[in-house]
Parts: C-alpha cells; sequence; structure tokens
C-alpha cells in the first residue's frame, strides 16, 4: 500500500511545474545565475533544461514584470497556493494510503517547492533504442539544495532502505558515498545519486554520475555558449536545447519504409537545433527561441517568405489592437509547396490533387489556383480593435491584400451567384440561410444571414478595390471603412516601430497588448476565483 502511495504522491508533485512553481513562473525574478549548471551540461546531448533560483521580486525594480510580482497581493496568492498544494496532496494521500503517506507526501511537496525554486539542470546525454529489450540511457540532473541538503540525504536514505533494500549498493565517487538503484528489468539503466556540498545530484546510466562530477571541475561546452550567445536576455530565467539533428536521426528507424523521404520532404533533414530561453529584460519578460538550419530551408521551411513585413503594411492594424498578426503569406506558394511535399512522399499525390482541382473548375467555373489564389497578395492582416468595437474575440477582423483585385473580384461574383442560387432553392423548400449586401461608405458589404435564432455570427466581408477585408459581423467592416485622416496604425506604436530598421522588419508579427487585455479580464476575477 505504501508503494502505491508514493507514486500517487509524484503523480500529484509533477504537477507542481506547470503552476510555475507555487504560482510563479519559474526562475521569475531569476536570482543569479549558478555557472555549475551549465558546466555540467554534456560535450555532446539529446537535451538539456535549466533554470534559475527564484530571487524575491524587487518592487523597486524598473522591470514591470517584477513590480508585479512583488506586490503585496500577489505574494500573498502565491503564499496561499503553496499552503492549498501541500493541504491537498497531504489530505489525499492520508485519505487514500493513511498517516505515513501523509507524512512522505508533505515532505515530497517540499522538496518539489526547492527544485522548483532553485537552480537546477536536467539533460539527456545520449540514447539508444534497443528491439525487445530496455533502451540504453545516458541522462543526468543537479539542484542546488542549499541548507536542506544533509536533510534530503537522510531521508531518501531512510526511504531507500524502507522500500529499495538489496537494489540499492553504496559507491564512492569523488570522496563521497553515492547510492547506485538498479531496477530490477533486464537490461535497465542505474540510478546514482548523491549529496555533493549543496547539490543533489542524479545520474542515469553507466559513468553518468561520475561525468557529472568531471565537467563540474570544467567550463560549459562550446555548443552551450555559443547557443546561450545567441539568443541572449539580459536575466535569463530557463534555458532549453534540442538537438534536433540528433533526435530526427534516432527516429528516423521508427517512421517506417518512407520516413526518410518524409523526413525529407518536410525539411527536417537539415534542421540542427532548437534553442529557447526566457527571462527578464529592462522593462518585462522576455521569451526567445531560435531554429538552427543548416543550408537553404526546405520542405514547409519554405513557407516563411524571405520579403520582410513594412511599416505601410500593417496600416490595416489600428494602434489600439489588444491583439493583431501580421505576416507576408504568397497562399500560391503555400500551395505548391504543399503539393511539393506531398508528391515527395506519394508520388500520385500531386497528379490526384490536380484531378480534384479540374473537377472543381469544372463544377465551379473557377479554376482555385490562378482565379484565387494568385489573385490574393502577400499581405494578412488580423486584429481585434476596441475602438472598432470588438471585445477579444468578437471585434477579429481579417485584412488580405490583393494582387490582381479585378480577377478575385470577378472570382467572387461567380461564386456568389452561384451560393445564392443554392440558397434560394433552399428557402423555396423551407426558407432558411441568405446572403444579404448592403452599400456603405461607397462600397459593398456582404453578410451572411443563417435564418435561425441561436447563431450568434453573422459573418460580412467586402472588396474594397485593393483589399478583401472578413470579420464576423458586418460593423466591424463597417468600422474599418469609416476610418477618418485620424487613424493610427499598429506601426506607429512605439514597441512595434522599434522592430523595423534599415535591415528591413520581420516576415511574421504577433502583438498583444496584455495591458489592456489584463484591465479587461481582471474585474471578471474576483466573481469566479
Amino acid at each position: 500500500m505504501m508503494a502505491t502511495g508514493v507514486l500517487g504522491i509524484l503523480k500529484m508533485v509533477m504537477l507542481l511545474p506547470f503552476l510555475g512553481g507555487f504560482g510563479l513562473p519559474l526562475g521569475i525574478p531569476p536570482a543569479e545565475e549558478d555557472a555549475l549548471m551549465y558546466k555540467v551540461a554534456p560535450e555532446e546531448c539529446l537535451f538539456y533544461t535549466t533554470w534559475a533560483g527564484m530571487a524575491s521580486p524587487d518592487p523597486n525594480s524598473a522591470n514591470q514584470t517584477e513590480q508585479l510580482l512583488a506586490e503585496p497581493e500577489v505574494q500573498q496568492l502565491a503564499t496561499e497556493l503553496e499552503r492549498r498544494i501541500r493541504e491537498g496532496v497531504r489530505k489525499a494521500a492520508e485519505k487514500n494510503e493513511g498517516p505515513e503517506a501523509a507524512a512522505l507526501a508533505e515532505e515530497a511537496v517540499g522538496w518539489a517547492r526547492t527544485l522548483f525554486t532553485q537552480p537546477a539542470a536536467i539533460f539527456l546525454e545520449d540514447l539508444k533504442i534497443n528491439a525487445g529489450g530496455p533502451p540504453e540511457v545516458r541522462a543526468g540532473a543537479l539542484v542546488r539544495v542549499g541548507e536542506e541538503a544533509a536533510k534530503i540525504k537522510a531521508k531518501l536514505v531512510e526511504y531507500q532502505t524502507a522500500f529499495l533494500r538489496d537494489a540499492v549498493t553504496p559507491v564512492e565517487i569523488a570522496g563521497d558515498t553515492w547510492y547506485r538503484i538498479q531496477p530490477p528489468a533486464p537490461g535497465a539503466p542505474s540510478i546514482t545519486w548523491g549529496v555533493r556540498f549543496s547539490y543533489f545530484i542524479v545520474g542515469v546510466g553507466d559513468g553518468s554520475a561520475e561525468g557529472i562530477m568531471e565537467r563540474a571541475r570544467t567550463e560549459m561546452p562550446e555548443w552551450l555558449s555559443r547557443a546561450r550567445g545567441q539568443v541572449p536576455v539580459p536575466r535569463t530565467s530557463t534555458f532549453t536545447y534540442l538537438n534536433l539533428a540528433k533526435i530526427i536521426e534516432l527516429a528516423g528507424p521508427f517512421a517506417g519504409p518512407k520516413g526518410e523521404s518524409i523526413i525529407e520532404a518536410l525539411g527536417l533533414g537539415n534542421v540542427t537545433a532548437l534553442s529557447s530561453v526566457t527571462g527578464l529584460d529592462d522593462e518585462g519578460f522576455v521569451s526567445r527561441v531560435l531554429l538552427g538550419i543548416e543550408g537553404q530551408p526546405g520542405g514547409i521551411f519554405e513557407l516563411v517568405s524571405d520579403k520582410p513585413l513594412t511599416p505601410e503594411d500593417l496600416a490595416a492594424i489600428p494602434a489600439d489592437s489588444t491583439v493583431a498578426l501580421a505576416a507576408r503569406l504568397d497562399a500560391d506558394a503555400i500551395f505548391e509547396a504543399v503539393l511539393s511535399v506531398a508528391e515527395k512522399i506519394e508520388p500520385t499525390a500531386r497528379e490526384q490533387a490536380e484531378q480534384g482541382l479540374a473537377g472543381m473548375q469544372q463544377a465551379l467555373g473557377v479554376e482555385l489556383r490562378a482565379d484565387v489564389l494568385r489573385a490574393l497578395g502577400d499581405t494578412w492582416c488580423i486584429y481585434n480593435s476596441p475602438g472598432e468595437g470588438g471585445l477579444v474575440i468578437t471585434g477579429l477582423t481579417a485584412v488580405v491584400s490583393l494582387r490582381d483585385a479585378e480577377r478575385f473580384a470577378a472570382t467572387h461574383e461567380k461564386l456568389l451567384a452561384m451560393a445564392r442560387g443554392m440558397l434560394n432553392q433552399r428557402q423555396r423548400a423551407r426558407g432558411g440561410p441568405k446572403i444579404r449586401q448592403a452599400e456603405f461608405a461607397g462600397q459593398t458589404i456582404y453578410t451572411f444571414d443563417a435564418g435561425e435564432e441561436g447563431i450568434p455570427l453573422a459573418p460580412a466581408w467586402c472588396l474594397t478595390g485593393d483589399e478583401l477585408v472578413v470579420a464576423p459581423f458586418p460593423q466591424n467592416v463597417k468600422a474599418f471603412l469609416n476610418r477618418g485622416a485620424d487613424h493610427r496604425s499598429l506601426a506607429e506604436v512605439a514597441r512595434v516601430a522599434g522592430l523595423f530598421g534599415d535591415d528591413g522588419g520581420p516576415v511574421m508579427l504577433t502583438y498583444y497588448d496584455t495591458k489592456a487585455l489584463f484591465e479587461l479580464f481582471y474585474p471578471m476575477v474576483p466573481m469566479f476565483a
């Protein structure tokens, strides 16, 4: 019964990272970095992650995120969350397994708190999949536990003596007594743990613990130093690295006979690594991600345009938008890339797709690629503007540039007439939906009327001459058409304007006005929370 209780406690403790370390994100605000966390990283590895210790937030900091975390009510919330987690885990363990399990649960929560609020590093050095047997694994973890080191070691020795018995063998590493656990499954990797000064260390696989101790006396590996330099953040909270090239190589044999073709078709053959970092800068929270590609991007990565956005491309997005997306996308190029990827995986895919397009053209009188995809432009904007009647998602409006407005308008007329003909037949039979149109500001707005109660949307669209405007309600389209000389675009917002320089701008931009969103949602929090 007690072993089952231990598993239950571990499951509950595993949820704690998703609460961000008891109500606060990992390492926010970050304490001073511990260099040892970087030194123990192997010279080559599949996966590595580290997080900083959590410092006490400074109410006088210039960083707005740190100011928020220093608020007495936020601190009170974190304290209350921790109390409730402790209480909930303890009660659940006591109910299911008894008082002894409850005490263990309370200790486990305390250890979890140490893990998620102190500097730590976890890595997977190597993995070999063996057919019909357990995998060969080399991995490790290092956590600075500070003054809790002796207490944690004593408790773990007590537990392994009670539950693991003969599976544990004392070993000597770096002049200290460590413990090696051999799982009962044949060929399963050993687990070696120990406490060195103020650090709790775990190694999985032969030589992993010894390797950690050897690397602790060296400098961080060159790959890690380079990766960190590519995604700099003034105050680092978390850093994660994935060796995608090696992971894809390992996964290849399990992808089936077409595995290699699929990898090459998707453009994953020359992907190298993924690095992600979070932390704080002078003003707020920062998150950066870098994908490494060796050579020319291919497959799905060809969908990314090499033509950057300009401030003029953001003209459709109001400056007061709470959420916004702007992207450089060529619809026909994307369609062609999808066909090319599919053809590399299945040689007949393109032929089948073209046959389907031919049937569509015959039925609709419209050629999808020439009359629609190529007629669309390559600038796509989506936004929600409170000033134009948008409440979070009710005001989401999409504006797409038109490359061949005349051709697109002609195609629109064909499809509109066909849709109305089909809807008119349904109306004569039993009534139902219809497409309405109205003139406004010299333009025609089309609205789909579902003709039924309980449907909260009335999708609307308009062709302005060089743009296609689509929204969930005609009012949003009217607001777009009714803009005056005082209209300000998102490109005029200081943080956005700073993204455009002499070397160009981004090919895709996502924007959130977190302050405005917080002000919108916070009044609802007391009612629900």
